[in-house]
């Protein structure tokens, strides 16, 4: 049963398939975002028997969005609100679910960039699908039964068929798959990692050698292995064929976060990402490819005008957000408690500038210094 999909981004039409149960795998197709002339767009056999015909797509403007916006019914929250229009979906024409408040600003149709994308998330659920597939890790996993007689009922990747033996299915080995010994290795990195202090916290927590777990992973935490740790242990546990778009995908992430972004670079990454996701597309399964590692093909440009990453991500809010928490003390009204240690932290601040010989703030690691004594004669203490 075949429909359309869009990028809620750059709002182009992929095709999706709705199989048997009932999920829904999405064609991203990268490779229609390549030159025309790429070899990848000859290549039927790797992505879906199809030669890709189609122009690299272009984000739609503001005053095309309000277009869209246009021409769909917008429900009414509350008691008193009518009944949602039911339409068919064949008709429809883009992925609007929701009017946006922002696009009610005079200015918003002339925005750039509409809409930014939270590399912080973006990274972190890449790196969790990637370490979830290696591991084979129970609900993390993109490589399943499922996934294999999707990959048969269309008709692609032939060597990843499921082979039914004696009533029950077998799964054929893929290229990414890790024996219990690079399972160990993998782990065993992880765990006996050691990094500076406060650099990141401490993985080896969330580390299971005996069971090849992860679990408790903070989202800095996926930002310093994918980045940092990643590359280094899967050179030597799995194929080159895997290792290297893996390797370009940690360094494209790598490259985003630098503190100096060229322009002629940027088109460079923006073009190499593309080449990256067409040759995972080739080798993952399709369940891999959800909207997640579609974004990074938007990021590179995003960077070109919004600037660098570090000043957009989320880590400064959600650390903010942490410590907004630390304030509620009444459970039954948070915002209210959280509001009122807000106001109390910014009196104490305030009221600390009167006594300048009082710190208010103690250093990290004030307790263990130890006071030295002055150097030289009394006279120039």
């Amino acid at each position: 049963m075949k429909g359309k999909f869009a990028c809620p981004y750059c709002h182009t039409k992929t095709d999706y398939l709705l199989l048997k149960h009932g999920k829904k795998h999405c064609y991203m197709g990268h490779h229609h975002f390549l030159p025309i002339d790429h070899k990848c767009r000859r290549n039927k056999v790797s992505f879906n028997n199809k030669m890709e015909v189609r122009k690299a797509p272009e984000p739609l403007t503001g005053e095309q969005v309000l277009q869209h916006y246009e021409s769909f019914y917008q429900f009414k929250f509350g008691a008193q609100s009518k009944k949602r229009k039911q339409r068919d979906k064949e008709k429809r024409l883009h992925n609007w679910r929701k009017k946006s408040i922002f696009f009610q600003l005079p200015y918003w149709k002339i925005f750039l960039i509409s809409h930014n994308l939270d590399m912080m998330h973006i990274e972190k659920n890449i790196c969790e699908s990637i370490l979830g597939t290696l591991l084979d890790l129970e609900c993390k996993s993109k490589d399943n039964e499922e996934a294999r007689h999707d990959m048969q009922h269309l008709g692609i990747r032939m060597d990843h068929h499921p082979v039914c033996e004696k009533g029950k299915f077998t799964l054929p080995p893929p290229l990414y798959k890790l024996g219990k010994d690079d399972k160990k290795l993998l782990c065993k990195f992880l765990h006996e990692v050691n990094l500076p202090d406060g650099y990141a916290s401490n993985i080896r927590r969330c580390v299971d050698e005996n069971r090849f777990l992860l679990s408790g992973l903070k989202t800095h935490d996926y930002h310093i292995i994918f980045q940092k740790l990643l590359p280094l242990v899967l050179r030597n546990i799995l194929p080159k064929e895997v290792v290297v778009p893996l390797i370009d995908l940690s360094r494209f992430f790598s490259s985003l976060c630098s503190k100096e972004l060229v322009e002629k670079e940027l088109a460079n990454m923006s073009a190499s990402i593309r080449e990256t996701l067409c040759r995972l597309e080739m080798i993952f399964p399709l369940t891999f490819f959800d909207i997640m590692v579609h974004l990074p093909v938007h990021l590179a440009e995003e960077a070109a005008l919004g600037g660098h990453i570090c000043y957009r991500w989320m880590y400064p809010v959600e650390r903010y957000l942490r410590t907004v928490k630390g304030y509620v003390r009444n459970k039954a009204h948070p915002e209210g408690s959280a509001v009122e240690g807000y106001i109390t932290e910014e009196c104490m601040t305030f009221c600390s500038e009167f006594f300048k010989d009082i710190p208010t703030r103690p250093e990290r690691h004030e307790s263990t210094t130890v006071p030295e004594p002055l150097a030289g004669l009394s006279v120039f203490y």
